[in-house]
């Protein structure tokens, strides 16, 4: 999770229009994916650089070492300028079977087509899934996670280590397996605070990561 703030925490300046992906990058080749984020986000070039030379590591058969099944990608949305990690898990052949994004702001209060706009969450669920449905567009999917999705959230409070050493008080919001166009949709939220201070500009060390996932 620390790996993924730090990240967050580096991608600042503005962003270039940019033209949506139409294929998507679920369950297609990682190759692929990466061509067509190219043209639906600003992806920072430096991080995904070094993603691609730790990944391309094999061992003498020619497979993805141990732990090297997961490739992240850093950018900014074309709409708003924000920050979007995304996380993939491929195959052996490299064909994506689970994207992960992390969003720049919460939806879980969001209630106006505005509120969401705000949040990427329709940005990160097109790049992730393309135009496999065909009735797939920003207000549908807004109203799928308003009415399906928040209706099914856990939260859950309490006190944890976020990192070794460092204990925090967090709150968490879960809804997991929610089927949408023929796959399974689930968000995850954790904010909270945490005495090891990350930003410098963070005085009160609170964080938030809110994050959607299909496979």
């Amino acid at each position: 999770m620390y790996r993924w703030i730090a990240l967050l925490g580096v991608v600042v300046g503005g962003c270039s229009a940019a033209t949506p992906p139409r294929l998507g990058c679920l369950d297609h080749q990682l190759e692929a994916c990466l061509t067509e984020l190219a043209s639906g986000m600003k992806v920072r070039s430096d991080s995904l650089a070094v993603e691609q030379s730790t990944h391309n590591e094999r061992d003498v058969n020619g497979n993805l070492r141990p732990g090297h099944d997961i490739f992240s990608v850093l950018g900014y949305l074309p709409s708003t300028g924000g920050a979007m990690l995304l996380r993939f898990n491929i195959t052996r052949s490299e064909r994506i079977k689970k994207a992960e994004a992390i969003l720049p702001q919460s939806p879980i209060f969001a209630l106006s087509e505005r509120d969401y706009d705000r949040t990427g969450l329709f940005e990160a669920a097109y790049l992730i899934l393309g135009a496999r449905c065909a009735d797939l567009n920003k207000l549908w999917f807004y109203r799928f996670f308003h009415n399906q999705v928040k209706p099914r959230m856990i939260q859950k409070s309490g006190a944890a280590k976020i990192i070794p050493g460092h204990a925090g008080t967090f709150t968490s919001y879960r809804a997991v397996n929610i089927p949408f166009c023929g796959k399974r949709f689930s968000f995850f939220e954790l904010s909270g605070y945490d005495p090891e201070n990350i930003f410098t500009s963070n005085s009160r060390n609170f964080h938030i990561i809110p994050s959607i996932a299909f496979e």
